[in-house]
């Protein structure tokens, strides 16, 4: 069993016709793995997402100018598998602080 903390953030500012959008975003998340399979990697972990955001002078005005999400706390969980010697597929699941699922492939050089 392995484990492993991690977090990923994101900042986006944007700006024209004199309006202004800014948008910060991050998620910080704590799982573990079983890599004694020797085809599979089943892993899992719990996972809290937050956004915040703001849009000044956009018209026509909308009906937010700031917003939070809920703090939210969440499950993920997922499978990888190699497909060939430097590829990686693998299928993820968020639940309750988000709805989602991932498919992803990956090279490693």
């Amino acid at each position: 069993m392995r484990y492993g903390l991690g977090g990923q953030f994101f900042y986006m500012q944007t700006d024209g016709q004199g309006a202004t959008a800014k948008w910060f975003e991050y998620d910080i998340w704590l799982g573990g793995s079983y890599k004694n399979l020797r085809t599979l990697t089943p892993y899992g972990g719990i996972v809290y997402s937050r956004v915040d955001g703001k849009i000044e002078n956009f018209n026509p005005k909308p009906a937010l100018d700031e917003f939070k999400s809920p703090t939210a706390a969440g499950i993920f969980f997922g499978i990888s598998w190699p497909s060939s010697q430097n590829t990686n597929l693998g299928i993820e699941a968020r639940l309750f602080s988000e709805n989602s699922g991932t498919i992803s492939l990956n090279y490693h050089f």
